[in-house]
């Protein structure tokens, strides 16, 4: 019993430092900076990270779930931030239109449309993780 808390705590404590860690990455690597128009109340840009996050936290979910050691799960979690990265400039590649002005403006329909699509694409990244 010991043993499995411990476990727990590690698993909990690493996972949760891959996630903020993912949030710092993410923002860097987006045109806008997500946290900062948070702060000034941009409901467009915490709908558009929420959704980044909660499809990363899927797939470290899953990377935690199939993985045997710590080690695989930070693997898979580092590839599937990668993913999703990539998946988001794909997006505004293909619907080309300015993500950055429009979300740094508020606009509620691109924050959605780029949660969901991310949480869409953890959701699909995170079953490709399987055993």
């Amino acid at each position: 019993m010991i043993l499995n808390v411990v476990n727990y705590l590690l698993y909990f404590v690493a996972t949760t430092v891959m996630l903020l860690i993912a949030g710092f990455v993410y923002v860097r690597f987006t045109p806008s900076n997500e946290v900062a128009l948070i702060r000034q109340g941009n409901v467009a840009a915490g709908v558009a990270l929420s959704g980044a996050m909660l499809g990363y936290a899927v797939v470290v979910y899953s990377a935690t779930a199939h993985g045997g050691t710590l080690l695989e799960t930070a693997i898979w979690s580092v590839i599937g931030l990668a993913v999703q990265i990539v998946a988001c400039e794909v997006l505004r590649l293909v619907i080309r239109d300015d993500w950055k002005t429009q979300i740094e403006n508020g606009d509620l329909a691109h924050g959605i449309a780029l949660g969901a699509f991310s949480l869409a694409v953890g959701l699909i990244n995170a079953a490709c993780i399987t055993p």
